[in-house]
């Protein structure tokens, strides 16, 4: 007997994402005020980082979410927060990646300026000169992580934070799909502004992007 129904079942188990490209509809995010401008200019002087070095790496001043959610609780790392966006998005990628037996694991989500300038102030005391801090860290204002969309991932295959995260199924697994759920790499491998590869940094699209 032949099953009639069944292209009929499979055209219903296609997925949406499959038919269309994903659209990416999170509100656009509103302009830094002056009052924010002139506090991260502030920060950043007192840090001994200049205007110039930062317009030279071509850097986008980044406004601090303050509406953010709880997103992931890990009993060594805390509590990790990010804007509602990115936390459904997060949640719906995380979900698809288990069912293709793959572990994305968070590391880092939003961070504050002051958070941004203390990662700085440390590598500083430990006596490396800001102009190589600033070859693999952000200036305060201008990280991602400030707009609660941006997340960093790990596996269990390799140390967090190091390239090598490239090289893992976690990685392979973000370039083919990540998209599907508005998610984009911020820092490839022929970045020109500065910042060294980083495989594990990746931001939610929002509308207009």
């Amino acid at each position: 007997m032949i099953n009639r129904c069944r292209p009929a079942l499979l055209l219903l188990l296609v997925p949406l994402a499959s038919l269309a490209e994903p659209r990416c509809e999170a509100d656009a995010l509103p302009d830094p005020s002056a009052d924010y401008r002139a506090r991260v200019e502030a920060i950043n002087t007192g840090l001994g980082i200049s205007d110039t070095s930062i317009k030279n790496r071509g850097l986008s001043l980044q406004i601090q979410q303050d509406d953010l959610v709880v997103a992931d609780i890990d009993p060594g790392q805390g509590v990790f927060f990010m804007s509602r966006e990115a936390r459904d998005a997060w949640r719906e990628m995380q979900a698809a990646a288990m069912v293709d037996d793959v572990t994305l694991t968070l590391v880092s989500a939003f961070r504050s300026l002051e958070h941004q300038e203390q990662l700085l102030r440390d590598r500083l005391k430990n006596g490396e000169t800001i102009e190589t801090v600033l070859k693999t860290s952000t200036p305060p204002g201008f990280s991602e992580h400030h707009t609660g969309d941006a997340l960093d991932f790990m596996t269990t295959d390799v140390e967090p934070f190091t390239e090598a995260f490239a090289e893992t199924r976690a990685f392979r697994w973000l370039e083919e799909n990540a998209a599907d759920y508005c998610f984009k790499l911020s820092y490839p491998e022929e970045d020109n502004n500065g910042i060294k590869f980083e495989p594990w940094h990746w931001r939610l699209l929002r509308a207009g992007e």
